[in-house]
């Protein structure tokens, strides 16, 4: 195996708010993996979830715009994330929150957030959560490799959703070739798809949060 430099690209979509001035919704994924690593918790999971988010939300027409990233080159570091908050940092105050998707398909383990905000607003997104069937756990500690991490430098109230199988947080299949479609479950997709639609529509319908 030899490393080279090479290019990658973030994809950004809209669905553009009656009151574009009010703070919007960012939904993102990372659409990279690893070499030698099929991808298909890490991250198929979180673009195809994006993904479905878009057709789900694309067909409203909502207060606040919902902006949807899917980040390249995560794997290095959150190298395309980072890249988008710095091209961005002017515009910060005018994302109001960044929900990220990665690796949320395993059939065994536990949902979870990971918080990058105030207390409140994660025991706020905890419990309407609950209420869209998904229930998560939190987490607030630190986690830089994590496409939501270079949002939350600039102040901004960000959340990673996970589905780790493991007590140190992580997945057995993690970066290997056993992270393909054997070792993924559909339907906890769909609940995380189905959770967040119910929760981006309520932050981006509300005029005052």
């Amino acid at each position: 195996m030899r490393l080279k430099s090479a290019h990658s690209q973030n994809v950004v979509g809209e669905i553009r708010g009656r009151r574009p001035e009010l703070p919007l919704v960012l939904l993102g994924a990372h659409h990279d993996t690893q070499c030698n690593n099929p991808g298909a918790d890490d991250n198929a999971s979180g673009v195809v979830a994006l993904l479905e988010l878009a057709v789900l939300l694309g067909a409203e027409r909502p207060l606040r715009t919902i902006r949807l990233v899917s980040f390249g080159a995560e794997e290095q570091l959150s190298v395309g994330s980072a890249a988008y908050a710095v091209a961005h940092r002017k515009e910060m105050p005018d994302i109001g929150v960044v929900f990220n998707l990665d690796s949320v398909s395993s059939p065994l383990g536990h949902h979870c957030v990971l918080r990058a905000g105030a207390r409140a607003f994660g025991s706020w997104l905890l419990r309407e959560l609950a209420r869209a069937g998904l229930d998560a756990r939190e987490s607030a500690a630190p986690m830089p490799f994590a496409d939501h991490f270079p949002f939350s430098v600039f102040g901004v109230p960000a959340v990673s959703f996970l589905r780790p199988n493991m007590d140190s947080g992580m997945r057995w299949q993690h970066h290997s070739a056993q992270d393909n479609l054997e070792n993924v479950a559909v339907s906890e997709v769909a609940r995380v798809v189905s959770a967040l639609a119910k929760v981006t529509r309520t932050l981006a319908g509300t005029r005052r949060w």
